[in-house]
């Protein structure tokens, strides 16, 4: 099919009010670029005092209005912004003119590029220039640019960077802890070069409504901290406002309503809301903020799933449209503004959803993408760092459990809610969350954990969609695992590393092979098709999901890889022992002959592959280790690889723009017909390990998946079998199980000192039958003493 019959077939398939935005916005383009001077961008002197609505302001002249206006702005009562920082934090005032000072010197910190210098001769910034890849784009009309060709404009990520002023924060933090008046200098000095560089709708800076709307929010906070500075004039407040104008306006005629429906609206709608209520002065205020409101709440049921997740399938756009909202929500309640209840609880959802994510080290793993990005920089800490978000989420919805996770009252939660958040905070109870182990079953993802300590052992399991529509944002990782030993990160997701410049890096991070899963043929589950899209996106089914106090099971599979020749199912079995180890099985059946590979990626720097058992053993001295031992291992080759050639394996992303080399363990079987392979994951803490064991006790064959297994680590002996189907049976050794799945330990003496079982009618060893039911059990549990 030709690119020309592609859009066509898009055409049709739009409705109406697709197909009239779509019109609409071309036609804005079109006109902008004939008239220069149109409403978009003309926002001149007498245009904005005829649009401000203050008594005896018709008629000024422009300075006279610029003052008067600057006057109001320093004393007025509403609207009421952020409450503010009252006390820095310890070690902040120091981290901060740090920061703010290498800002005076010229250098930038962006993404996890650190002094980025971007000198332009005439003592400014080359605001258009991306240094990472040496490239500057044209400073041309914004529609005419074509930022998704990285020969014209580099990495547009950088450029963006620097433009959304974020640094006007960092400045204005400095400030207000040291009162140097250094810092409010070079900020609008900054402003003004972004301004006289920067003419409305010329280069890119002026191509994503998103970068324009986290611009602005930028600046409005650079207003309110540097308010009571001296270097901060009517002259630069004058500019301010009619800059802010020609933003709003630009934002409202560009939403993302279809071309980027998802945070990209969210952050535009933010944009609105903020200047709308900003500037209630302005007669075209009200509008903008009524508009970013109803976008924000709107689009919060599309976009939030019932369970709490974000659409997108990402970890890190999921707490990044959480932070659009929680701002929203604090403007709105310091401004009097109502909002729904079922909104509320639904953003209430969204953090609980942070809250089980976070793994004990209070970060997300890095699931689907991650650009790096933040509505603000009001903490410097990682992008997946989700103890400020959850600080801030315990003040807004008195939660004692999102107190705990936060760890203590965090800096960005003091700059949102000021003195009174912080005495909210502490009078909040903290209290360890209920649940060790969530099911969300809207978003496909299981957060499985032995507990709420920072010593915990803490696994993540995927058996979701791989993201909404052409899944931007999603990974091919489908199947794949997450897993913490003893609080240390230890099997990590490969991150995202970079969008752009370079496309096979991209499909590297993105793609299947670098996740902890399992692919055929080499190939993705998926099939890349550009920078943002996949194509033959594949189904997942949850077959078995029980979790409880002693196990739990989870049993699911999909078929990315039925669009093969010979189709493949890929089926995973995953059992948590707590809080000891994991039992993970993975089964493929096809007919024909197949490469399989699955992968784990360790954060550990030193390990030990056993070649004759073809178990890994990280062994990093001093801390939390993991041990590797494969089951039923028949055929399988084992290597232990890291940082491979561009690309190969071996890599993972902490951050956008950052790469780094890790361990990559792959195991590999060919073969025809069904196979099956287990795996003992055993996490244990710093010192001497115990050793582990792992013996195949029973596999009845081709095709049901049935396999019993006996582990041994130190003094325990565990039996688990796994009969392939709700109620099925397996026997082995002296015991005989009728369940879907069973677990028994014994004691010293190889007496049964517990067991459970999922979905079952039976359990029986040595004669002795521990459990019957007439009709099937979905889950059992008991010690030797009951």
């Amino acid at each position: 099919m030709t690119s020309i019959a592609r859009k066509a077939g898009r055409i049709l398939r739009m409705g109406r009010s697709e197909l009239a935005c779509r019109l609409s916005q071309a036609a804005g383009k079109r006109i902008e670029r004939l008239r220069p001077n149109g409403k978009l961008r003309n926002a001149g002197d007498r245009q904005l005092c005829d649009a401000i609505a203050l008594e005896g302001f018709a008629g000024l002249a422009a300075a006279d209005a610029a003052h008067k206006l600057f006057d109001h702005l320093r004393t007025r009562k509403t609207p009421r912004f952020f409450a503010g920082i009252a006390t820095p934090p310890d070690q902040e005032p120091e981290r901060a003119t740090a920061q703010a000072g290498r800002i005076l010197e010229g250098k930038f910190d962006l993404l996890a590029y650190k002094n980025l210098r971007f000198d332009d001769p005439d003592g400014g910034l080359r605001w258009n220039c991306d240094p990472v890849n040496q490239v500057e784009a044209p400073q041309a009309f914004w529609a005419g640019i074509d930022w998704f060709d990285p020969i014209v404009v580099g990495d547009p990520k950088v450029v963006w960077e620097l433009s959304r002023s974020q640094f006007v924060f960092d400045l204005a933090r400095a400030y207000a802890f040291t009162q140097d008046d250094r810092y409010a200098a070079a900020c609008f000095r900054l402003f003004h070069d972004w301004c006289r560089k920067n003419p409305p709708g010329i280069g890119i800076n002026w191509c994503s409504s998103l970068e324009l709307a986290f611009r602005s929010i930028s600046w409005i906070w650079g207003h309110y901290l540097f308010l009571e500075s001296p270097t901060y004039d009517a002259d630069t407040a004058w500019k301010l406002i009619k800059s802010l104008v020609i933003h709003a306006r630009r934002i409202a005629a560009y939403l993302s309503y279809y071309t980027a429906p998802n945070t990209h609206l969210l952050g535009e709608a933010l944009g609105l809301f903020y200047i709308g209520l900003f500037l209630p002065e302005h007669s075209e205020a009200e509008g903008w903020r009524r508009l970013g409101m109803k976008i924000l709440i709107d689009e919060s049921e599309k976009q939030v799933r019932p369970d709490g997740g974000y659409f997108e399938q990402s970890t890190y756009y999921h707490r990044y449209a959480l932070d659009f909202y929680q701002q929203f929500i604090i403007l709105c309640d310091r401004n009097g503004t109502a909002l729904p209840a079922d909104f509320r609880a639904r953003i209430e959802k969204m953090t609980e959803f942070v809250l089980y994510a976070s793994a004990p080290n209070g970060r997300m793993p890095m699931i689907g993408d991650d650009d790096g990005g933040k509505a603000l920089q009001l903490e410097r800490c990682n992008a997946n760092d989700a103890r400020a978000t959850l600080s801030t989420g315990a003040v807004l919805f008195g939660r004692g459990d999102f107190k705990w996770a936060a760890g203590g009252l965090r800096e960005e939660t003091q700059w949102l809610l000021g003195p009174e958040g912080a005495d909210a905070f502490a009078a909040i109870e903290a209290e360890p969350p209920q649940r060790t182990s969530v099911h969300f079953p809207d978003t496909g993802w299981f957060f499985l954990r032995s507990g709420w300590g920072d010593d915990a052992n803490y696994l993540y399991f995927d058996c979701g969609p791989q993201g909404m529509g052409p899944s931007g944002h999603g990974h091919a990782d489908m199947l794949g695992i997450v897993a913490a030993a003893h609080g240390r990160p230890m099997i990590i997701d490969p991150g995202t590393y970079i969008y752009m410049p370079h496309p096979r890096w991209r499909d590297y991070f993105r793609g299947t092979s670098a996740h902890n899963t399992a692919t055929v043929d080499g190939l993705d589950q998926a099939i890349p098709a550009g920078l943002f899209k996949w194509e033959q996106l594949p189904g997942h089914k949850l077959t078995t999901a029980q979790l409880g106090e002693t196990i739990d099971y989870i049993d699911a599979c999909h078929n990315g890889y039925q669009r093969l020749d010979d189709p493949v199912v890929h089926r995973r079995r995953v059992m948590f022992v707590k809080p000891e180890y994991w039992l993970i099985v993975d089964t493929f059946e096809a007919v024909g002959s197949h490469n399989y590979e699955l992968s784990f990626n360790i954060t550990a720097e030193n390990t030990l592959l056993d070649r004759n058992t073809l178990a890994v053993v990280s062994t990093d001295a001093g801390r939390p280790n993991c041990a590797i031992v494969p089951v039923c291992a028949a055929g399988l080759q084992a290597e232990s690889l890291t940082a491979g050639d561009y690309p190969t394996c071996g890599w993972a992303s902490g951050r956008y723009g950052e790469r780094t080399p890790c361990r990559s363990v792959r195991y590999r079987l060919h073969g025809e017909g069904f196979r099956m392979i287990g795996f003992v994951i055993y996490p244990h803490p710093a010192g001497p390990a115990a050793p582990v064991t792992a013996r195949l006790l029973t596999s009845d064959g081709p095709g049901a998946g049935a396999i019993a297994v006996e582990v041994n680590i130190g003094n325990i002996r565990d039996y688990i079998a796994l009969s392939g189907q709700p109620d099925g049976s397996i026997a082995f050794e002296d015991v005989e199980a009728k369940a879907e799945a069973a677990w028994i330990r014994t004691d010293p003496d190889g007496d049964t000192a517990g067991f459970r079982i999922v979905n079952g009618t039976q359990l029986l060893r040595g004669g002795r039958e521990l459990f019957t039911s007439e009709t099937p059990v979905s889950e059992i549990s008991r010690r030797l003493d009951e």
